[in-house]
């Protein structure tokens, strides 16, 4: 009898059980734990180890890591600072992360993963990135890097671009104006943020899937965004402009405009000077 009953209780607890595994856990069971990040932008991906108000990041391709000391505000926003390490892919930023928080906020929770989204120092800023942090670790990582930004011109002739190319290109500027020519302002690439559009500046990515693309600008309250159908093989020009005048929530006005090739490449090379 006392099997009989073991074995009832079981047959209802077992459901039940599986039931609460594939539950979110709550926010407040990251603050120590493994887990990982495999990115969408570049192919280096993290081990993340967190163990109460310290955090290592460590490099799964080379091993190299680094340390971050993390501030919970609350369950689900929480705060890191660079403590330093050895993880190369952090040359020439240290003195920018030593003056700038990264600040987080678990948007979405599930039995596999959260979703967050990060911003420089505080988490009422413009937002940086939305991306997803995994519990366990994956068996297979498939790569889904939508862009890749391309530094210089000469590494454009080195690409041999053709309409048979498996990618796009996409450039993107801001025509020099005098007026609101100090104003900076963020320009996103599917919520991602590819540039900090300054007076007279210019940037150049492959964009390596198919499809439309959203690129927007914002700066404090305003926002503007233009949408681009992208096909491999072909070129792509965005204008981003703020314009002065009088503005409900403010002194400018933000655009973003899909220009036509011959005058997008005109207008860019002069920003590139």
């Amino acid at each position: 009898m006392p099997n009989s009953a073991l074995t009832l209780l079981l047959l209802f607890t077992l459901p039940l059980a599986a039931l609460s595994q594939d539950q979110a856990p709550p926010c407040s069971s990251f603050s120590n734990g493994i887990f990982y990040y495999y990115s969408q932008r570049t192919q280096i991906n993290y081990r993340l180890e967190r163990n109460g108000d310290m955090e290592k990041d460590v490099n799964l391709g080379n091993q190299d890591s680094s340390l971050w000391k993390v501030r919970w505000k609350d369950d689900c926003s929480y705060t890191l600072e660079y403590a330093g390490g050895s993880d190369r892919s952090f040359q020439g930023q240290e003195e920018f992360l030593k003056k700038h928080r990264l600040a987080f906020r678990v948007e979405k929770t599930t039995a596999d993963y959260y979703v967050y989204s990060s911003y420089f120092d505080k988490t009422t800023n413009l937002p940086i990135t939305r991306d997803t942090v995994w519990l366990h670790e994956k068996a297979v990582v498939a790569y889904s890097r939508l862009y890749q930004p391309v530094n210089n011109m000469n590494e454009l002739k080195k690409m041999h671009f053709s309409d048979t190319s498996s990618y796009a290109l996409l450039y993107v500027y801001r025509p020099g104006k005098m007026t609101n020519s100090w104003s900076d302002f963020l320009v996103y690439c599917n919520d991602n943020l590819l540039w900090v559009a300054r007076n007279r500046a210019g940037t150049l990515v492959k964009v390596l899937k198919e499809g439309e693309l959203t690129l927007s600008s914002r700066l404090l309250k305003d926002s503007a965004s233009v949408k681009v159908d992208v096909h491999f093989g072909h070129v792509y020009y965005v204008k981003a402009m703020v314009h002065w005048g009088l503005y409900k929530r403010g002194n400018y006005h933000l655009e973003m405009a899909s220009m036509p090739a011959d005058e997008g490449e005109k207008e860019f090379a002069e920003v590139i000077r």
